[in-house]
């Protein structure tokens, strides 16, 4: 679900992506990336593992980010229902989170690392190598403020903290600040 309940977003196994319109009378979805019928290029070409809204609410919430086992994570346009950037990977996407300034979002990796990405620039800020096994979740905290403004943790560039969380097949739960 989005933050105000209504859309939700269905991802497949074919790699497909469908959002429905919860307060739509038609019961039918609006898809937004189908496997080969992209007009950019995009497209998942394994199952969806994760599935995650904007949380930025100066664009209205929408971007949507998706994680696949193909190795790429995407991000989409709700606007234009079209992809607007791919990001590889070395391992299979398995869970992603969006910062709440919209502005970066992370991803986990069968390859045993965490992946914090810009938005704007398609840049990797940062990867973190603090897992032994897969991670299978990523979590931003809404609530997080304070940092350094040194770039080097997981801030946006006026040094305002985006503090997230990881957790893998390691029973580790590491927190990033």
């Amino acid at each position: 679900f989005n933050d105000d309940g209504g859309k939700i977003a269905v991802g497949t196994m074919s790699g497909n992506v469908h959002v429905i319109d919860m307060n739509s009378s038609s019961s039918s979805s609006s898809s937004i990336i189908s496997m080969g019928t992209s007009t950019s290029g995009i497209s998942h070409l394994k199952a969806i593992r994760s599935i995650e809204f904007s949380k930025d609410v100066s664009n209205n919430n929408n971007l949507l980010f998706t994680a696949s086992e193909d190795k790429y994570a995407i991000c989409h346009d709700l606007r234009t229902n079209t992809p607007v950037c791919s990001f590889a990977h070395t391992g299979r996407c398995l869970s992603i989170d969006s910062s709440t300034n919209g502005r970066q979002f992370v991803v986990g990796n069968s390859d045993h690392n965490v992946y914090l990405w810009d938005i704007g620039t398609q840049k990797l800020i940062k990867k973190y190598n603090t897992h032994n096994d897969e991670v299978w979740c990523v979590k931003y905290d809404a609530t997080a403020t304070g940092g350094t403004g040194t770039g080097t943790t997981a801030e946006d560039s006026s040094g305002i903290g985006r503090r997230f969380a990881s957790a893998g097949d390691d029973g580790l739960l590491q927190l990033y600040d």
